[in-house]
């Protein structure tokens, strides 16, 4: 892992890995920034996802996120919520 000293000026430090600290973190690496991306939630892998919709959704409603559903149906939310209105109606 690499080290930075604290009185370093030239280090970006983004505070979420979510979908905006994210792609920020990704985009100044791109451009050759030096980046400090912290996160303070659990370490997810791949396996941790579920990639079915309907699955998901159900995950958050039984999680407690039906609050959050209300907000998005209002226009309301996150880029992260956005995907749970976004359930097909039919298979493809």
């Amino acid at each position: 892992m690499t080290s930075y000293a604290l009185d370093d000026r030239d280090v970006v430090v983004v505070i979420g890995s979510g979908a905006g600290g994210g792609t920020l973190a990704n985009e100044l690496c791109q451009h050759g920034k030096k980046v400090v991306l912290l996160e303070a939630g659990p370490w997810l892998t791949a396996d941790d996802y579920v990639n079915d919709e309907w699955a998901a959704f159900r995950h958050a409603v039984l999680a407690g996120q039906t609050h959050r559903l209300r907000q998005l149906a209002r226009g309301q939310g996150s880029p992260q919520l956005s995907g749970l209105a976004l359930q097909r109606g039919r298979r493809h």
